[in-house]
C-alpha cells in the first residue's frame, strides 16, 4: 500500500488538465493558400497576430546554449521569433515546396501555449538530451490525430544561433513511430481499451513534497488507476525530437512536461507479445 500523503498527492493529478491547441483558418487568396498554410496551424484567438518585422528586441545570448531556453524565447517573444526564422522559409506539403515570406508569417507559440505537452522517448536516459549542449538539430513534431497529419518544425543551430529553417507535413501513416502513437491515441481516448492495457500492479514513484531528498514509491492495482491517473491529452500531441532514437521496439516512455512550471510526469509502457502495449509505471 502506498502512504497516505502519497495517495492524496497523486489524487490531485486527476484534476490537472492538458488543453490542446485548436486551429483557426485564415481567409487567403488561392495564390496564397499553400504558402500561408503555416498560419492555419496550432495558433488561434489573441495569439494569431501579425508581427511588425521592423521592430526587434535584443536577442538574449544565453538562449542559444540549450534548445529549451531558445524555444522559450522563440515562442514568448514575437520579435525574437521573426529574427530567428530563415526567410523565405521552406514549407513542404504533399511533395510540393513553397516559400513563406516574412510578411506572411504569423506568430506561433507552438506547444508553449498550453500548460503541458507530450514528448515521446524509448528510454528514460534520453531525457538528458533536453539538457545537452551537444544537440544542434531539433524537430518539433505536431501530431494532429483528427486530420492524421504530422507537421514538422525543423530547427538547427549554426554559427551559435538557433533558427527555424523548414516546415514540412506528412501523413500519420508515414510517421516513424506510427504504431505506438496510434496505440497511445486510443489508450487516452478509450477508457475500456485503457483498462485492458494496464499491468495488474502499477509502479508509482515521486518526490516527497515534504523532503526533496526522499522519494515516495509503491504500487497500485490496475483498478485504482482511474482514481490516480493524471489528465491525459487527446486528439493532438507534440513530440520534441532532440535526436532520440527509437531503437527499443518494446519500450516507450511518454513525458508530460510543463511549458514553464517545471512539471514532469512520466508514463512507462512495455510491449507484450500477446496483449500489446501495457502501461506499467508512473513517475513524477
Amino acid at each position: 500500500m502506498i502512504r497516505v500523503k502519497y495517495a492524496l498527492l497523486l489524487f490531485t493529478l486527476m484534476f490537472q488538465g492538458v488543453t490542446f491547441l485548436s486551429c483557426q483558418k485564415s481567409r487567403v487568396s488561392q495564390s496564397q493558400a499553400d504558402s500561408s498554410a503555416v498560419c492555419q496551424d496550432t495558433i488561434g484567438g489573441k495569439d494569431s497576430t501579425m508581427v511588425d518585422s521592423t521592430k526587434f528586441e535584443a536577442v538574449p545570448l544565453k538562449a542559444d546554449v540549450y534548445f529549451n531556453d531558445f524555444i522559450y524565447s522563440f515562442t514568448s517573444n514575437p520579435h525574437y521569433q521573426m529574427e530567428r526564422i530563415a526567410f523565405p522559409l521552406v514549407y513542404e506539403k504533399n511533395g510540393k515546396q513553397t516559400m513563406i515570406t516574412r510578411s506572411q508569417w504569423r506568430y506561433n507559440r507552438l506547444y508553449t501555449r498550453d500548460e503541458y505537452y507530450t514528448v515521446f522517448f524509448d528510454k528514460e536516459s534520453s531525457l538528458d538530451l533536453e539538457k545537452s549542449q551537444e544537440v544542434s538539430e531539433v524537430t518539433i513534431e505536431y501530431l494532429d490525430m483528427i486530420s492524421e497529419v504530422v507537421k514538422n518544425y525543423y530547427f538547427s543551430r549554426l554559427k551559435g544561433q538557433w533558427m527555424l529553417r523548414k516546415i514540412w507535413e506528412e501523413h500519420i501513416d508515414d510517421y516513424y513511430d506510427r504504431d505506438f502513437v496510434l496505440f497511445f491515441e486510443r489508450f487516452v481516448s478509450d477508457s475500456i481499451y485503457q483498462a485492458a492495457h494496464l499491468v495488474s500492479n502499477i509502479e508509482i514513484s515521486m518526490a516527497d513534497p515534504d523532503d526533496e531528498f526522499e522519494t515516495l514509491s509503491g504500487t497500485i492495482e490496475a483498478e485504482q488507476w482511474f482514481s490516480f491517473r493524471p489528465e491525459l491529452p487527446q486528439d493532438r500531441f507534440y513530440n520534441v525530437n532532440y535526436g532520440q532514437k527509437v531503437e527499443n521496439k518494446k519500450h516507450r516512455m511518454v513525458a508530460l512536461e510543463g511549458s514553464s512550471n517545471g512539471f514532469l510526469s512520466l508514463l512507462f509502457f512495455r510491449y507484450h507479445e500477446e496483449k500489446g502495449w501495457l502501461m506499467y509505471k508512473l513517475k513524477s
